[in-house]
């Protein structure tokens, strides 16, 4: 499958402006991928750039595009089809699959796992993380084991997802999905304490903070919004205004 066609689905750049300022060399990148690829490799096959440093007990599969600078540690696992920017780490044990688009100077840590999702530049997913179906944003730091889910459990494992719309809202403006599952839209700058949660649906503006520990419900929190469960903590934190 092109990566191209696999990553679609999450690509929606009036979306992603909303919650990031992307710059246009990511635009462009997206839109004329399967051109450029094709000058690279002058066909449809994995391209590995030979200044990446793979590991030799590093598992690498389908159709996967690497570029210069990109460590994958050992026993790291990546399963195309998946675009790997500049200066990227893949970190030990990492699993990276199913139509995933890594941004430039970002860290994959140890034992996460990142699928069917963009991850934009200069971001961190510390360790023993998930990321499904999901974008997440510029300078975004996800701490250990917080993750984002993609499929309510009030739904049917075997439905195909024909037909059925879901809606996302951002900044008041709505953009319906048309596939089955859909995981969380995370801004620029955003900050995710460890253990935490996010519902299906989940939308972050830019420079949100979620404290550890919490599960975030399905909609639009704006720029700037603060997360947390008032006196859970070992003192009482108020929102700044």
């Amino acid at each position: 499958m092109p990566i191209k066609k696999a990553l679609c689905q999450l690509v929606w750049i009036e979306a992603i402006k909303e919650i990031s300022s992307v710059n246009a060399e990511l635009v462009s990148f997206l839109e004329n991928f399967e051109r450029e690829y094709k000058v690279l490799t002058g066909t449809e096959k994995p391209y590995i750039s030979k200044k990446a440093h793979i590991s030799d007990q590093a598992e690498i599969e389908g159709l996967v595009y690497i570029e210069d600078d990109v460590t994958v540690q050992p026993f790291a696992h990546i399963k195309g089809p998946v675009i790997i920017r500049k200066g990227t780490l893949i970190g030990k044990s990492a699993f990276v699959r199913d139509g995933t688009y890594i941004g430039r100077y970002t860290i994959i840590g140890h034992s996460s796992e990142i699928i069917n999702s963009i991850v934009m530049d200069h971001s961190s997913i510390a360790h023993f993380n998930t990321i499904t179906k999901s974008i997440v944003g510029n300078y975004v730091n996800f701490s250990s084991y917080a993750s984002t889910s993609s499929f309510n459990l009030n739904e049917s494992i075997t439905d195909n997802g024909d037909g059925v719309k879901k809606r996302i809202f951002l900044n008041q403006k709505e953009f319906v999905l048309t596939q089955h599952k859909f995981g969380s839209i995370v801004g620029d700058g955003g900050r995710i304490g460890a253990y935490s949660m996010m519902y299906p649906g989940v939308t972050l503006g830019r420079n949100c903070l979620v404290l550890p520990h919490l599960m975030i419900r399905e909609g639009f929190y704006p720029d700037n919004t603060e997360l947390y469960l008032k006196d859970y903590y070992s003192h009482t934190i108020e929102r700044k205004r």
